[in-house]
């Protein structure tokens, strides 16, 4: 077991969650006011309600992870049901107020953002150096 370089506590981003709901009511309310035939308005409903229940099952699970660890070859979340351990993909998006960690193992690919509300500010800081300084 290797000693983690960074260890980052995190909790669920209101922002994130707040802005996809904001998004998907305003686009139901303009598809359901637009005017289209209504078996189309139905059917992109359909399709709309079946894009929230995906995105917002995967909210829970970004939810769910209570820390990140960064090790020296890999990342480790750790949450509820157990840790993990991921490889970091190549396109990370690093910004002043957000971070988007790209990372998959033998069975998935996660996109995990860290928004301002995610963690400390100090410890989104260390982990925005972190990653600029590391290639």
């Amino acid at each position: 077991m290797s000693v983690p370089l960074l260890d980052i506590p995190l909790r669920p981003s209101r922002v994130f969650v707040g802005g996809l709901s904001l998004l998907y009511g305003l686009t139901g309310i303009l598809l359901i006011f637009s005017s289209t035939p209504t078996w189309l308005k139905t059917f992109l409903l359909c399709g709309l309600v079946g894009l929230g229940w995906r995105v917002w099952r995967e909210w829970q699970l970004l939810a769910s992870v209570q820390r990140l660890q960064i090790l020296p070859q890999s990342y480790r979340l750790a949450s509820a049901t157990g840790e993990t351990e991921w490889v970091g993909g190549y396109q990370t998006v690093v910004t002043r107020r957000m971070v988007i960690l790209h990372l998959r193992n033998s069975t998935r690919t996660l996109h995990l953002p860290l928004l301002w509300d995610t963690a400390a500010a100090d410890d989104l800081r260390r982990l925005r150096v972190w990653l600029r300084c590391r290639s």
